[in-house]
């Protein structure tokens, strides 16, 4: 999830946790209120019914209409219960159970008021005295009033917090977006910079504060990209100057190891198997300098953002051609039919020369360990072009698969063979260069499967 959306998310999961905590408190405090007002009813009631039942006899007759008009205004399911205090227990058989589980504990005449409540029915009860002695008025009702307006008060508040959470979230995301969006506008710059062009920096947006968290950012990275563009254009000069150094004394010993070929045509046979000696370690050490040099160059050149448009299959002939002459045997054998349709989907981006050099070098560690044609074939799907090297030789063991990206390494069991140990760690750096993986699979006396694993330029555009 971007930064900007889980900021959002977060600030409205806060906001809207405190709002449902104010509902909630403000639901619970309307119910204890929307109780006590009800039960203040139901005392009412007991009043009214008790001077209506039991009081009769003793007021006039216009109090007691004013009493009767006003109990015939009687609450949702009400219910009337009257009895003297000592006969309580012959009534208890004949109320409600949770009636008559309350009252069926001693009782004295000093509890004058109780509440009961079951479900969504409520009942109070007091104690009435009169010339014939004390009585027990209960009235119970349901409060269907205001269990409706509990009802509607909470489906205001969840739908308002619901609301809530929804609006501030896009709120929040904008609010982010915008406040982020210099540091989106950097990233994509950095995104530009690489070995090739450290010379870029980065410069703070307009109306930026060059003080600010931002501006801070800004100066850290410019000097970080100064310190690289110093050590690399050292290391670039360095190659350059290696190169030429290496360069010169091996073509001078070559050249005068031929040139004593020349002029000494019948040299003495441990003379001339000593010069071939010299002249074939020359060549190794040439050639392991120049992949050397080669290795060093792809971790400071780096490749084109931009690059260029590189047809595998055309690359793959080109290799095949190229690798007939070093191993005319076992030849490399492409498997066309694996070629997709849509040309598109062979095509990737960047450094044609870079490119070459690591399908070259895994192609030839494949023939060189191998007894019988490297098989190559491709693979693709939505975003990537797969190229695979099947050889059919002595495999790689479990223990040393892990180190043969490792530059030098070499297994045990290739070590009468010519080799280096730089030709994987040179074909991983510009496979990742690429932004591609490589990647080995094999098994002793199995053979082994090397794969190149490349985006495709269609994915991109």
């Amino acid at each position: 999830m971007k930064l900007k959306n889980r900021l959002a998310l977060n600030f409205a999961l806060f906001t809207s946790g405190i709002l449902f905590l104010m509902g909630g408190l403000i639901f619970l405090l309307y119910g204890n209120y929307l109780e006590d007002e009800f039960t203040s009813r139901l005392h009412e009631r007991c009043m009214i019914a008790s001077q209506m039942y039991l009081d009769d006899d003793e007021l006039s007759p216009q109090v007691l209409e004013q009493i009767r008009q006003k109990h015939t205004r009687t609450l949702p399911s009400e219910q009337e219960y009257f009895f003297h205090l000592e006969r309580k227990d012959s009534i208890l058989p004949y109320l409600p159970d949770f009636l008559a589980a309350k009252l069926s504990g001693p009782y004295s005449e000093a509890q004058e008021y109780f509440k009961v409540e079951k479900g969504d029915t409520l009942g109070v009860g007091i104690l009435y005295r009169d010339d014939q002695g004390p009585h027990f008025t209960i009235v119970t009702a349901v409060n269907r009033q205001g269990n409706q307006e509990l009802r509607e008060l909470g489906n205001i508040l969840f739908g308002l917090a619901g609301l809530h959470l929804v609006s501030i979230f896009f709120i929040a995301r904008w609010y982010a977006r915008r406040m982020l969006s210099p540091l989106t506008e950097m990233t994509e710059k950095m995104k530009t910079v690489d070995t090739a062009n450290l010379h870029i920096r980065l410069h703070p947006l307009p109306g930026q504060d060059p003080q600010d968290e931002l501006g801070s950012i800004v100066e850290a990275f410019n000097k970080m990209l100064a310190r690289l563009e110093t050590s690399v254009e050292t290391q670039r000069n360095f190659i350059t100057h290696a190169s030429h150094q290496f360069n010169t004394p091996l073509t001078t010993i070559l050249g005068e190891i031929e040139l004593v070929r020349q002029h000494y045509k019948s040299l003495p046979p441990a003379v001339a198997e000593s010069m071939n000696n010299i002249s074939e370690e020359s060549e190794r050490l040439n050639r392991l300098t120049l992949r050397l040099l080669h290795l060093a160059e792809v971790g400071t050149e780096g490749v084109n953002a931009q690059g260029q448009s590189i047809r595998i299959d055309e690359l793959l002939f080109q290799i095949q051609e190229e690798l007939k002459a070093a191993h005319p045997e076992h030849p490399l054998w492409i498997d066309t039919a694996t070629f997709p349709d849509d040309p598109d989907a062979l095509v990737v981006n960047g450094n044609i020369n870079l490119l070459q050099i690591a399908l070259f070098n895994l192609a030839e560690n494949g023939l060189k360990y191998s007894q019988a044609p490297v098989k190559v074939f491709l693979s693709v799907d939505s975003r990537y072009l797969s190229v695979h090297f099947q050889d059919e030789g002595m495999g790689i063991s479990e223990s040393e698969l892990e180190a043969v990206f490792t530059p030098f390494f070499r297994g045990q069991n290739v070590q009468s063979r010519p080799g280096y140990g730089v030709g994987l760690p040179l074909a991983q750096k510009i496979i990742e260069l690429h932004h591609g993986t490589i990647y080995i699979q094999s098994e002793p006396g199995k053979g082994t499967l090397a794969t190149a694993r490349l985006p495709l330029e269609q994915a991109f555009i």
